[in-house]
């Protein structure tokens, strides 16, 4: 036996009912509540169903076959446990048989905590100001408010650790090869604060915006051992006593394309940390700030890479470097490298690392006591620049022995550590474009 219960409904239909042999037909206008006990059969040709809004409808909607739709309920925590319930009900998805968790507008909270995501179940808000899932679980146990699965896509939404807590993860990927795309990212914590944490697989980042603070250790994504494929995105890391990066990418592989970097903290404030890794960044604008120890637009140990179309303004605090690198192979091209202000000011602090710089600017300005275009300091290795300008007071180019410079149709605006190292210049000028000789000099 079937119930049907209708509140409040004004239609004009042909109700025909079965009761053992007999059917019969009529044609009604009902107002109030309307049950049925039994089989209801609704016929008619376009005869609606007019509802108290006025909404018309003239035939059932098709049924979901692999799309599980969430609505919120009456309070955020109730919405957050409808979430959870409806992936919990996916049994049974696989490469063969995916699922689209659809979730309506409204607010999801989580409470302490976390949404897991299964294999092969996407998850899809109603866009990124009106789906918001949030939560405050202890990033200390792995716990994100939103934990992620392979071959899945997060897409059209925000998601939102609450903080007050010491350890605050917004998304966390163990494991998991994953897509998020047109998705804002919001996390606070008291210590250690993250965005996305991502280990040991794939993760595909396109149209991300992240927002992170803490009072200590702000970061916007950590990627360890993975491969990271990251485009049109914005990342905003703040720390108001520690140190505060927008990615640190150890032993990955990377391609960053059309982004915008801001970083800010009272002590340290790297917007990029890469370690052990490989890849390249494009079009990429880079702030780091703050007054601090020390800022630094690039940082890199033992990897190799390039850099194209990146603009990095780094300011602020005693000592500042747009690149440090150490132990790296860099390439630069088409890009702005300028650092300011504070004690020290380094376009580049180089450290036995390899550089082959075409058609940029690396400057070091506004530094009380130190101000360098590039700065080597240890070596020896080679340093290739074509048709890019190097600006500094105390020095353009400071080196060490060991080291050899070829350059071509460079403008060198600044002294030279010239006698110390192998110097080739060919079409070179200094910043009154004087000439410079093969050896580089007036």
């Amino acid at each position: 036996m079937r119930n049907y219960s209708f509140g409040l409904l004004s239609f004009f239909i042909i109700i025909s009912w079965i009761s053992g042999t007999n059917s019969h037909s009529a044609q009604i206008k009902l107002s109030g509540d309307l049950e049925a006990k039994g089989d209801l059969i609704l016929k008619g040709t376009l005869q609606p169903l007019v509802f108290p809004d006025g909404s018309v409808q003239t035939k059932a909607h098709p049924p979901y076959f692999s799309t599980v739709i969430v609505s919120p309920g009456t309070t955020a925590t109730e919405s957050g446990a409808n979430l959870i319930a409806a992936i919990a009900k996916i049994t049974d998805a696989s490469a063969a048989k995916r699922y689209l968790i659809k979730i309506e507008p409204g607010i999801y909270n989580v409470g302490t905590g976390s949404v897991i995501m299964k294999d092969y179940v996407d998850i899809e808000g109603s866009g990124e100001n009106v789906t918001r899932i949030q939560g405050a679980p202890d990033a200390r146990y792995n716990l994100g408010v939103l934990n992620g699965a392979s071959n899945t896509s997060l897409r059209l939404l925000t998601v939102e650790h609450k903080g007050g807590i010491e350890h605050a993860t917004a998304i966390i990927n163990i494991s998991a090869a994953a897509t998020i795309e047109r998705v804002s990212v919001i996390a606070a914590a008291i210590e250690s604060a993250c965005g996305i944490e991502h280990r040991s697989s794939e993760l595909v980042l396109s149209q991300v915006s992240l927002s992170v603070s803490s009072d200590r250790t702000a970061t916007g994504i950590i990627a360890q051992n993975s491969d990271l494929k990251i485009n049109d995105f914005t990342i905003t890391a703040t720390s108001s006593s520690g140190r505060s990066s927008a990615m640190r990418i150890d032993n990955s592989l990377f391609k960053i394309v059309r982004g915008n970097v801001n970083t800010s903290s009272s002590d340290s404030s790297f917007a990029f940390s890469i370690d052990g890794s490989s890849g390249g960044i494009a079009d990429v604008t880079i702030s780091s700030s703050g007054t601090g120890y020390e800022n630094i637009g690039i940082l890199t140990y033992s990897s190799e890479f390039s850099i194209s179309g990146v603009q990095a303004e780094v300011s602020g605090a005693q000592t500042n470097n747009g690149i440090s690198a150490k132990e790296s192979s860099l390439t630069v091209k088409n890009s702005i490298i300028r650092a300011s202000g504070g004690t020290y000011s380094r376009g580049i602090a180089n450290s036995s690392s390899s550089l082959t710089i075409t058609s940029g600017i690396v400057e070091g300005e506004g530094g009380s006591t130190i101000n360098v275009g590039i700065l080597i300091s240890e070596g020896p290795n080679n340093i290739i620049a074509l048709y890019s300008t190097f600006r500094g007071a105390t020095k353009s180019i400071g080196s060490q022995t060991g080291w050899t410079f070829d350059l071509a149709g460079c403008k060198l605006d600044g002294p030279l550590s010239t006698g110390i190292g192998t110097w080739r210049c060919a079409s070179c000028y200094n910043g009154s474009y004087a000439p410079l000789n093969s050896a580089c000099n007036p």
